[in-house]
Formats: structure tokens, C-alpha cells, sequence
């Protein structure tokens, strides 16, 4: 008897954890946001980038170019729309559109601003000559490589300062090599006696 009681009473616990867990909600976790995900992809170059756009992003998007940049993406719109839409969602995060934030990088910002611009006008043109006739493929292609000349002048200037920049820092650590060779012993000296807790030099 008391056996049959224990296990009614085990049963009814069981019953009842059931009913209770029934009416728990069950709360899933919030959707990622789709613009924060934008930044995400948009700030890594390399990286797919978002091919669309609500009306509203996208006139704000196009308020960041002039007009005559803006007159390559609305051909770049007619021609290859995802292209176009992820261009906007590249512009929209770039480090130069943070040049107010970021005053000491002006001139590079400037040169990367003309570069992403001369970039949307060659993609354009590009596109357009595949789609027009032949009657006027000669005047697209034209215009295109003295875009594209333009563009291959600001890639150069952009290569030849990260060299200079880099030629600076091989000199600097060449400097630093020289100089330890030079005065090694005292190197090896002080190093010896702090091994040995017998430096007698004041810490800085």
C-alpha cells in the first residue's frame, strides 16, 4: 500500500512538472539586425556587401556623392542594379566618410574618396558598353580609359606611400640593429646581471 502511494505520488510530481513547463513561453532570440550587419560586411573590404537597399538609405546613401559621381551610379543603376546597391552599402561606411572625425587623414581620405568614385565610374562604363550599340561603344570605351587611367594614377600614388612608408620603417629598425651590435657587451652585461639579480641599474 505504502509502495502504491509513493509511486501515485511520483506520478503526480511528473504530472505536474509536465503542465508546469507547458505553460512557460518559449522566447527565441531577436533576429540579428540587418544594419548593423550592413556595417559589419560594409567596413571589410573584400567582403560581400549587401545588394540592397530601402528607399530611404538609398537617398541618403546618394546625398554622400557629387553630381557627377552620382550620375555614373544611376547609369551603374540602369545596368548592373546589384552592383549599383552594393557600391552605396561600400560608401556608406568607408573611413572617408568619417573625415570630420578623423581630420589628420584628410588627404588620404580625400585620395581613397577619389579612388571609390573613379571606381564606380569605370564599373559603369564598363557595363554600359556591354549593353549599347555599336555606334556607341567607341565613345564609352573612350571615356572609359581615361577613367581608368585616372584611377591607375591614384592607385600608384596610393602604392608608392605605403612603400615610402614601409622603406622608412626597414631604415629605422636597420638603425636599431646597428646601434645593439654596437653596443652589445653593455646589452649582454646588463641582461647577465639582472639574470643574476646583481643589476644595479635604476628601474624606469
Amino acid at each position: 500500500m505504502y509502495r502504491q502511494s509513493y509511486l501515485t505520488l511520483i506520478l503526480l510530481l511528473f504530472l505536474s512538472t509536465l503542465l508546469f513547463c507547458q505553460d512557460e513561453t518559449i522566447i527565441l532570440p531577436e533576429p540579428p539586425d540587418s544594419e548593423k550587419l550592413n556595417q559589419v560586411y560594409a567596413i571589410s573590404p573584400g567582403i560581400w556587401m549587401p545588394d540592397s537597399m530601402n528607399e530611404k538609405d538609398e537617398k541618403d546613401a546618394l546625398k554622400k556623392y557629387d553630381e557627377s559621381t552620382r550620375k555614373y551610379l544611376n547609369i551603374l543603376k540602369e545596368y548592373d542594379k546589384q552592383k549599383y546597391f552594393q557600391y552605396l552599402n561600400q560608401g556608406r561606411y568607408q573611413l572617408f566618410n568619417l573625415s570630420e572625425d578623423f581630420a589628420h587623414f584628410s588627404s588620404r581620405n580625400d585620395r581613397s574618396k577619389k579612388i571609390h568614385e573613379l571606381d564606380i565610374q569605370t564599373v559603369a562604363l564598363g557595363a554600359k558598353y556591354q549593353k549599347v550599340n555599336d555606334a556607341e561603344k567607341a565613345r564609352v570605351k573612350e571615356e572609359l580609359k581615361k577613367k581608368v587611367n585616372e584611377l591607375f594614377e591614384l592607385k600608384e600614388s596610393e602604392r608608392k606611400e605605403e612603400y615610402e612608408q614601409l622603406r622608412k620603417k626597414l631604415d629605422e629598425l636597420k638603425e636599431t640593429l646597428e646601434e645593439r651590435q654596437k653596443f652589445r657587451e653593455e646589452i649582454v652585461k646588463r641582461k647577465m646581471e639582472e639574470l643574476i639579480g646583481e643589476s644595479k641599474h635604476i628601474r624606469w
